[in-house]
């Protein structure tokens, strides 16, 4: 899956512009598919041009940016990096707060359980380290 979506990129590359959207649902998609192979650092560099290329191409305010949002705080909770999960998961749960009109759907709560749980996690810490 991982090549296929790395051939798709570079037809895309040739083709369109390596800055389109397209190129962007490419590098989430491979990012998708790193993560759970424990390929971290690629996971998230792959998720860090998809957001790149989607705040450009769409905007900063958009629910596809505050997908690559959610998954690059999900990765840092993953690899124990709570301050760093933490600004992702802020900026995505404002987007979705701002987009979504609904105050109880998934999206909102999933997010909401994530930046509780960070939060959490970072007071554990301190209280671990006192």
């Amino acid at each position: 899956r991982c090549v296929q979506e790395t051939g798709s990129l570079m037809n895309r590359s040739k083709k369109l512009n390596s800055n389109h959207i397209s190129c962007g649902d490419c590098h989430f998609n491979i990012g998708l598919i790193c993560k759970p192979l424990c390929l971290q650092s690629d996971a998230k560099s792959a998720f860090e041009y998809a957001l790149n290329i989607r705040r450009a191409g769409i905007g900063l305010n958009s629910l596809h940016v505050a997908s690559v949002l959610e998954e690059l705080g999900k990765l840092c909770l993953e690899n124990d990096d709570i301050s760093g999960a933490s600004p992702y998961l802020k900026e995505c749960y404002q987007i979705r707060r701002k987009l979504i009109k609904n105050r109880k759907s998934d999206d909102i709560t999933r997010i909401s359980l994530l930046l509780i749980y960070s939060s959490q996690m970072i007071i554990l810490s301190l209280i671990h380290i006192s």
